[in-house]
């Protein structure tokens, strides 16, 4: 977390009302596409995130490092999307054809969409990992206390990730030409 995202915890704590807006305005894009990972409905994403909001500021945690917010605000909406799952018994699915693109020209796009497309064979736990270090740049600290895991099952689960991912993506750039 950067100094910025430090002082902007520390002034949320401190009941600064445009801090809220702040927090809910950083980081709402990234919960809902983490969220929308589990639930694969955007909607409830939405309303999951949202729900993560206003649990985060009515119980407005004290945390002992200010560098851990970011990580506390992403476990906080993992758990009530899982929470959210089980109430409707769906089945979790992460991330299955969703493009990560918005203003990039063809040429990305396709390789984004290969990438996305590999990804998406990807074992569950391998895209959640994949997904948290790579799309949000959490440390492997973070992650591990995101998905309640050591940090040396993340190292390794990561790793193998991709190794299968490099195998994946050849399969699906090879698929083009066929």
């Amino acid at each position: 977390m950067n100094n910025a995202d430090k002082q902007l915890y520390n002034l949320f704590y401190h009941g600064e009302t445009l801090a809220v807006k702040e927090i809910v305005l950083r980081f709402r894009k990234g919960l809902t596409l983490f969220v929308n990972g589990y639930v694969k409905n955007i909607h409830d994403a939405e309303d999951i995130v949202s729900d993560t909001f206003v649990k985060v500021i009515i119980k407005k945690p004290k945390i002992k490092d200010e560098n851990y917010f970011k990580t506390y605000l992403y476990k906080v909406a993992k758990n009530l999307a899982l929470d959210y799952l089980k109430q409707k018994k769906k089945e979790v699915v992460f991330y299955d054809n969703y493009i990560f693109t918005e203003d990039k020209d063809l040429e990305e796009k396709v390789e984004n969409k290969n990438l996305v497309k590999a990804i998406s064979k990807l074992k569950k736990e391998y895209r959640l990992i994949i997904y948290l270090r790579y799309y949000n740049d959490f440390s492997i600290e973070e992650i591990s206390k995101i998905v309640s895991r050591n940090k040396k099952y993340v190292y390794n689960v990561l790793n193998r990730a991709k190794s299968e991912l490099k195998v994946l993506l050849m399969e699906v750039k090879y698929e083009r030409f066929r």
